[in-house]
């Protein structure tokens, strides 16, 4: 049995998933009483899994596509955009750690406003932080869209001329 495309293994390991994600949402909801608690983990993460989420924000799942897209570009030479982003970032993450913790802050606007005493900059970095992010969300989410689209064809019989030719 098939559903848009995908076995019924597929749609139990989805479903699965989904599931996990679900019951460890709820989970983790019953520990958050506070902002802190919630964006930071009520700064109970100690230098271990801070190392790890340092390398997460240095690192992420665009990285393979980056560095198939650069070494289709520029041939061999294109790992060294990928690999150097990592080799750049990833220190400046380590060194400026001990900072982040110290400053007490939630958020990178709320360090504009302790810092320069200026809402109106919180504000501006908080409007261009959600735009980007909106942007990046959207690829993202197109992205997904694409995948899941070649992944689940449709049927022989359902297909175009134009679909059965190409």
């Amino acid at each position: 049995m098939t559903f848009w495309g995908f076995g019924t293994m597929d749609l139990v390991v989805m479903a699965g998933f989904v599931l996990a994600l679900v019951c460890i949402g709820i989970r983790a909801s019953r520990h958050i009483h506070s902002q802190e608690d919630f964006f930071l983990g009520g700064r109970r993460f100690g230098r271990f899994v801070t190392a790890f989420t340092n390398f997460g924000q240095a690192t992420s799942s665009e990285h393979a596509t980056w560095m198939v897209a650069g070494v289709m570009k520029n041939g061999a030479a294109g790992i060294l955009f990928a690999i150097g982003q990592g080799l750049l970032l990833m220190p400046v993450y380590w060194f400026t750690n001990r900072w982040w913790r110290r400053l007490r802050t939630l958020t990178l606007a709320d360090f504009f406003v302790e810092r320069y005493g200026s809402k109106r900059m919180a504000a501006t970095f908080a409007v261009i932080s959600v735009t980007y992010l909106a942007l990046l969300v959207g690829l993202g989410l197109n992205a997904l869209g694409n995948t899941v689209c070649a992944m689940a064809g449709k049927p022989v019989a359902e297909l175009t001329q134009v679909e059965a030719a190409e």
